[in-house]
């Protein structure tokens, strides 16, 4: 996301406010935000490293130590739901700052530098830091297999990891620019004028996602393997929250957030937190795997996943910005302009952070919840340190 000029853009460009005081409070909610998120997606890897959850980090397959499993419940029913909505705020981030980035540098200057942004990391690291972490950590399990075979017979094929989200954020950015430029060239007609987001359009996008992951999951499982780890499973909820931000960047309609929409926003938020809850519990006392809710088909737990996660994913990434804008307006100190100008590169850096921590940490006798919080703690300080050590001191600032 980019704010002054330096500003990186793991969320696009910046729309421009006519009023600079209205510019800058629009870019410290969303920076801030941006890096409060990724130093929560950090601390939910590297607690899930030595839990069970499937296809979840890629040193549970080598982990010395695991969770008990009155930790790993617990850590299941908080990672679990708000998997169901952090990517699509996210996306939602992303949708509200393209219109302005794409509008302020023109097509073909905004998909150049989406490519050079997001596109030229992800061949690097698609192709060379993931699948050598995993190659490294392979081995140090006992693994003998060459770094070539690997890459060519890892499942999923070219796995993207954490990154997979800045591959789709690419595709859906490259995606608008060219519906934009078709647009372009057609003649202008007049359309009648639409209001801001409200009440009507998230329940209408909420029971969307739903409807379409009903559609969707029995055929691409939540925890399937895709080349490329591209999350097709979750395209409607990302796929529509990145277009509510598009839709709403060009209305004006939520800037801010209004209170009606900010408590409906709250209660659907909730509702799908119950819901999820109820869910669990409801597999707990049929002795269902847990598993199972990630599985392709027709079994009732993942059916029920997939309906929740409408109202669920839409109603905290409403109430999320909300809550930015009202809490998170405010320019932060020295350490804290440091760390949202890293955040990019600190969710670029963050696999070879933790897989790093946890290897240094596999001869020592400590319990797992020690050991990941100890992985959390530092992975979440060496990520940023990282990130910011290479804006500063390489030539890949101008790429982070």
């Amino acid at each position: 996301m980019e704010g002054a000029a330096v500003q990186p853009e793991l969320v696009g460009g910046v729309v421009e406010p006519p009023d600079p005081r209205a510019r800058r409070s629009r870019l410290a909610y969303l920076d801030n935000s941006k890096a409060i998120l990724v130093a929560v997606i950090i601390v939910g890897h590297a607690m899930l490293a030595y839990g069970t959850l499937e296809n979840a980090w890629p040193y549970q397959a080598v982990h010395e130590v695991q969770l008990a499993k009155v930790s790993e419940a617990v850590l299941d029913l908080v990672v679990i739901p708000v998997a169901g909505f952090a990517m699509g705020f996210f996306f939602l981030m992303s949708g509200l700052v393209t219109p302005g980035a794409l509008a302020r540098r023109g097509g073909r200057d905004f998909v150049r530098r989406r490519l050079l942004r997001f596109g030229a990391p992800l061949v690097v690291w698609t192709l060379l830091v993931w699948p050598g972490s995993i190659w490294v950590v392979e081995r140090v399990g006992g693994s003998d297999e060459s770094f070539p075979s690997l890459l060519l017979h890892h499942e999923p094929f070219l796995d993207t990891g954490p990154m997979w989200f800045v591959l789709v954020l690419l595709i859906y950015s490259v995606a608008y620019a060219g519906w934009r430029s078709l647009g372009a060239r057609r003649p202008a007609r007049p359309r009648a004028a639409r209001g801001p987001v409200d009440g009507r359009t998230a329940i209408t996008l909420a029971f969307a996602i739903s409807l379409l992951n009903l559609l969707v999951r029995p055929f691409l499982p939540a925890a399937g393997d895709e080349v490329l780890q591209l999350h097709l499973w979750q395209w409607p909820q990302t796929v529509a929250l990145f277009g509510l931000g598009i839709v709403a960047a060009c209305r004006g309609g939520l800037e801010p957030v209004g209170a009606d929409l900010r408590r409906l926003a709250a209660r659907l938020a909730l509702g799908g937190l119950l819901a999820f809850a109820l869910v669990a519990a409801a597999v707990g006392v049929s002795g269902t795997d847990g598993g199972t809710i990630f599985d392709a088909g027709l079994h009732w737990a993942a059916l029920a996943l997939a309906a929740l996660e409408g109202p669920l994913a839409v109603g905290a990434s409403l109430w999320l910005l909300a809550f930015a804008q009202r809490r998170l307006a405010a320019e932060p100190g020295p350490l804290g302009r440091i760390a949202r100008r890293a955040a990019y590169g600190a969710f670029l850096c963050q696999g070879v952070v933790l897989l790093g921590l946890m290897l240094a940490l596999r001869p020592f006798a400590l319990p797992a919840e020690a050991k990941a919080t100890i992985v959390a703690a530092l992975g979440v300080a060496g990520s940023f340190a990282l990130s910011s050590a290479l804006i500063a001191w390489t030539p890949l600032g101008g790429v982070l």
